[in-house]
């Protein structure tokens, strides 16, 4: 491996010498030190290859590529990790690479791996009312978009590869939906989607009370279980709360259960301990 002499730093490559950051001194750029009046030099960074190729950022919002980003403080060493995708940071925003220097999204607020090794979470901010609402989607570690990031919750349901996403919150005229791994849309209800498989699907009404639906598309059939709270177990059971009367419910035969809540309680404590 050669690096060319012309970079005043460079930064160690990752594990399998594919992607170093390296500085360059700006000849024709300096920093002046409003206290004390001193002049220091500036340093241009560059992401570049083991065959000393630059890596190009490419966005909509700038007419030409970029090649020159500032110093990218906690990501610094992002492209060290053993991890096949990094992150850059340029004008406040964040872009995810692969370690073969290739350009995998445009820039978010925010990236991070999601519970499966080939999907990455997005994220945009957006102020309202002095709040801050994050805007969540998903993109795979070829670079194609699963889930638009607008939703208020992405969740991966591993159980049955399906991804459910929640997107009412934001927009009473917008429906909830459920995709498969590939991004196609499989299922949508306007109301609030709060568990989906490949079939069955819950959904939550609020008035006049609040009810949890549970449809089968297999069945063509629902019904419905009132409750203030729903946790989803495995191999498709699930708890209904509401208040003093807990519900074990199976999502596929309908079975219901009452559960006897001091009982329930004691037995979680005494394997959390």
């Amino acid at each position: 491996m050669v690096i060319q002499p012309q970079y005043d730093t460079v930064f160690s490559f990752d594990k399998n010498d594919r992607i170093a950051m390296a500085g360059l001194r700006n000849e024709f750029k300096t920093l002046i030190n409003p206290l004390t009046g001193e002049e220091t030099g500036v340093i241009d960074y560059y992401f570049i290859t083991a065959k000393n190729i630059k890596l190009k950022l490419k966005d909509t919002q700038f007419q030409d590529s970029v090649l020159v980003f500032p110093n990218q403080q906690e990501l610094s060493l992002n492209y060290l990790n053993d991890e096949h995708e990094f992150k850059i940071l340029f004008n406040n925003k964040v872009y995810l690479f692969n370690k073969s220097g290739r350009q995998l999204s445009s820039g978010f607020d925010n990236i991070f791996k999601s519970d499966l090794d080939n999907f990455y979470v997005t994220e945009l901010y957006t102020e309202l009312s002095s709040e801050i609402l994050r805007s969540k989607g998903l993109i795979d570690t070829t670079g194609k978009t699963i889930i638009k990031c607008e939703n208020k919750h992405v969740v991966i349901n591993q159980e049955d590869s399906v991804i459910y996403c929640c997107s009412a919150v934001f927009n009473r005229n917008v429906s909830d939906e459920v995709y498969d791994y590939s991004g196609n849309v499989i299922y949508t209800n306007k109301n609030h989607i709060e568990f989906s498989s490949k079939h069955i699907h819950v959904y939550k009404l609020y008035d006049p009370k609040e009810i949890y639906m549970i449809s089968d598309d297999l069945k063509k059939d629902e019904f419905g279980i009132e409750g203030e709270g729903f946790y989803y177990l495995d191999h498709s059971k699930a708890l209904i709360v509401n208040k003093e009367i807990w519900i074990l419910v199976n999502l596929q035969t309908g079975k219901k259960q009452k559960v006897n809540k001091d009982f329930y309680l004691s037995t979680i404590n005494t394997i959390a301990n």
